[in-house]
């Protein structure tokens, strides 16, 4: 692989290039401030179509970047801004660039959008979930969510000549789980990675600077899992850290048609972000739970978790919606319950007493 080019025109097939102006649009979105970006780079705005959502302003600033040999420029600035874009434009831009593990278009989602089972479709029923709805919370809510949020960790994966990047989550002394397409490559006759590292407490601190992470080296022989239900464990070959915890996985959840989930992961290879909001369960059966709650690429193998901070499924994909339901798609993730029952079976259910 060559850097990420710096002349005209671009190749939007490259999907390093894709990659970057997601990531892009996804932490720098405001107009004024990819235009202050641009500016400060060389780009001429007056050729820009202002106006426009995020993504498709950073697309119209690449191009005109390149058009002006400045996308080095661009990238340099937008890295001085913000330290993490700095390192992911540089995982994208390496001899074996790092991008996001990605479900290929021939393996059909689990559920279709003319599939009976999809449950909860507009008609003002969300309107009856606030009326009788209890919101308010002990402020222990937040300190459990960050004492969860250590065990969630970055994980960058090689298949050689190329690699990806996904979420992961501690379930046992030496175990991390996450999904089975992030540590195989299923484009390519399901090879399990060649190299993997686990990297805990990438975030950002209370002033916006990156924290210093630890980085875990795991065993690939260990690789482990089932494509089926798309979930995968991997041995650590180091250590964890004394303050990451052990995240139990029951057995059993109930959780159900319009609880809350909130899902800590790692968008687009991104600081550890947490979603919040817009995260009503909208479908839940034995073997998964859909919701509308805020993924991105990257977040695959995340930890779904109901408001007691218990897991009750493994983020994995999204589905597309019917036009019933007045969204686009909805979130996936696999039941934990039907996991732990996998895991079982395969001999690999981590011991967590």
């Amino acid at each position: 692989m060559t850097p990420i080019p710096d002349s005209f025109p671009l190749d939007w097939t490259d999907s390093r290039l894709q990659e970057l102006r997601n990531t892009l649009s996804a932490a720098i979105y405001r107009e004024r401030e990819i235009e202050v970006v641009a500016i400060g780079a060389g780009v001429p705005p007056g050729r820009i179509r202002w106006g426009q959502q995020a993504d498709h302003l950073w697309f119209d600033v690449l191009n005109e970047a390149a058009a002006h040999v400045r996308v080095k420029q661009l990238l340099a600035d937008v890295g001085e801004r913000q330290p993490a874009l700095a390192a992911r434009i540089g995982e994208l831009s390496a001899a074996a660039p790092l991008l996001t593990a990605r479900i290929p278009d021939d393996h059909p989602p689990a559920l279709s959008p003319d599939d009976v089972r999809w449950k909860n479709f507009g008609g003002g029923n969300e309107l009856q979930v606030f009326a009788g709805e209890e919101t308010l919370m002990d402020v222990a809510f937040l300190g459990q969510g960050l004492d969860r949020a250590k065990s969630v960790c970055r994980l960058k994966v090689s298949h050689g000549r190329s690699g990806c990047h996904g979420t992961g989550f501690r379930i046992g002394p030496a175990t991390v789980l996450t999904s089975h397409h992030v540590l195989h490559d299923w484009r390519t006759s399901d090879r399990p990675a060649i190299a993997v590292q686990a990297e805990f407490h990438y975030e950002l601190d209370l002033t916006g600077a990156l924290r210093a992470s630890t980085v875990i080296p795991c065993d690939p022989a260990s690789i482990a899992g089932d494509q089926a239900h798309d979930f995968a464990v991997i041995t650590t070959s180091a250590p964890l850290p004394e303050d990451v915890p052990i995240v139990p996985l029951p057995a059993v959840t109930d959780v159900k048609e319009d609880d809350r989930v909130y899902i800590i992961q790692h968008p687009r290879g991104l600081p550890k972000k947490i979603a919040l909001h817009h995260n009503l369960v909208r479908h839940v059966d034995e073997d998964v739970v859909q919701y509308w709650t805020d993924t991105e690429t990257g977040s695959s193998g995340s930890p779904v978790f109901d408001r007691h901070w218990r897991v009750v499924a493994l983020h994995h994909q999204w589905v597309r919606s019917t036009a019933e339901d007045g969204v686009a798609y909805r979130n996936q993730g696999r039941a934990i319950g039907r996991i732990v029952e996998r895991l079982r079976a395969l001999g690999l259910a981590p011991d967590q007493e």
